[in-house]
């Protein structure tokens, strides 16, 4: 058995964590207390990656927590799952953020990273075999983009030969005021290229506006949208947890979605996201054309205009083969989407024949059959570009800067941040038009 551990850091990571982990326990029929009545280990092993038993029917996630201050750890401490966790998954600072990541980088995060390296050396001697880490964060907070920055470098250090993920929520001024989160953003990507295998982007105003359109949520809070992420996250890795033929371990998902190293920045599109209160009854066809939609990403960019450097969709629930092949054929007979020439097999099938589970007074619809994907596009590119946009906007204000710099920031480290997305921009332009070279 090869583990996966789970890091959350931050108050946007703790608390999608929370979300993940009840939907995780739902799904493996793991009660609040880590309980899990029905357990029969010679045919019921495969989730015991994410989770470790610590007694003949009891289960603990493989999951540490790590925040500057304890606000939201003591949420999920004393929640409704607070006797799933041990307290020596949870290490907090003193400090908060304030969303800025230079105080947090020289002051609050060099007093906290030892403790989180130590953590995490004890956590994975309890394990067998880890295969790799996801680590789920903001890339606009302070905590977020620092403290993951600072522990993935130590980390890619420490365990060289192992995989590293992440889940990365990018801001959007919809939802939050914090107006110098691109400064972090445009950072934290850079942080993710040189220490992560494989970097899933979750854009926040994509999420924001998904469930407004789609769920008819009017005024939607981080509670809808960590929901819909938990919902994603879940289908992205329940080929890891379930028996499964596509992605049934890191490496794989990792060698399926990333074939060239530098371009490391996938999302997932889940389908179909529809409000709880009407009656559906969508084919595979329909489930199959709502995954290759704009409005069911989790990124705003616009897959008509891309090329799929790697591509795997999984269904869930009872679905046939001959729909599925049925579902593609009528796709590429319509030139919904289009592989890069050089990687033909980009393309990848699979399907879980469990019906999904959904959290408790989830804004979704509960269907029997849903389906994920997980792409490498080059459409992300536009997603990076509005990005730049933005920090381009931010560094001609000069206050900001100034501040920044006040933290002992060099202007160097702004420099190879912002050259690193350009270059990053171009990368993915040039495996559109078929002439990146590969090093």
């Amino acid at each position: 058995m090869q583990e996966v551990v789970s890091i959350f850091i931050g108050k946007a990571g703790i608390l999608l964590g929370e979300a993940v982990w009840e939907l995780y326990c739902l799904e493996h029929g793991i009660l609040a207390n880590g309980d899990k009545p029905l357990y029969q280990s010679e045919n019921d092993f495969t989730f015991t990656n994410f989770f470790q038993q610590v007694r003949p029917t009891q289960f603990m996630p493989r999951a540490l927590f790590f925040d500057l201050e304890p606000t939201y750890t003591n949420k999920v401490r004393n929640g409704k799952h607070r006797f799933l966790y041990h307290s020596q998954q949870f290490l907090t600072g003193g400090d908060d953020a304030a969303n800025n990541f230079i105080a947090d980088r020289y002051i609050s995060c060099s007093e906290i990273i030892d403790q989180m390296i130590e953590s995490v050396r004890n956590f994975t001697n309890n394990c067998e075999n880890v295969e790799g880490f996801i680590i789920y964060h903001a890339a606009g907070g302070g905590t977020g983009y620092c403290l993951t920055a600072l522990l993935l470098e130590r980390l890619r250090n420490d365990y060289p030969k192992k995989l590293f993920f992440e889940f990365s929520i990018y801001p959007t001024s919809l939802i939050s005021p914090i107006t110098t989160e691109p400064f972090n953003a445009v950072l934290s990507t850079l942080a993710s290229s040189e220490y992560s295998d494989c970097c899933f982007i979750v854009d926040n105003e994509a999420m924001f506006q998904m469930c407004c359109n789609n769920l008819l949520i009017k005024y939607p809070n981080y509670t809808n949208l960590n929901r819909l992420i938990a919902q994603t996250v879940s289908s992205a890795t329940v080929s890891l947890r379930l028996e499964s033929v596509l992605n049934n371990n890191l490496t794989e998902l990792q060698k399926n979605l990333v074939p060239l190293p530098r371009l490391n920045f996938p999302y997932a599109t889940y389908a179909p996201v529809v409000p709880g209160d009407k009656v559906y009854n969508f084919t595979v066809e329909d489930l199959t054309k709502f995954c290759f939609r704009k409005e069911n990403q989790m990124v705003k960019c616009n897959p008509e205009y891309g090329k799929y450097v790697g591509c795997c969709l999984q269904y869930r629930g009872h679905v046939q083969p001959n729909d599925i092949n049925l579902a593609i054929k009528a796709m590429r007979e319509e030139n919904s989407f289009e592989l890069v020439d050089w990687c033909p097999t980009a393309f990848k099938v699979g399907v879980n024949l469990r019906a999904p589970t959904f959290l408790p007074n989830s804004d979704l619809a509960e269907l029997q059959r849903t389906a994920c994907v997980l792409s490498n596009n080059t459409n992300i590119g536009e997603y990076f570009n509005r990005l730049n946009q933005k920090y381009n906007i931010l560094e001609s204000k000069n206050d900001f800067v100034s501040w920044f710099k006040m933290q002992d920031m060099e202007f160097s480290e702004f420099k190879e941040a912002y050259d690193f997305l350009n270059q990053l921009i171009s990368d993915y332009e040039e495996v559109d038009l078929d002439i990146y070279q590969v090093e």
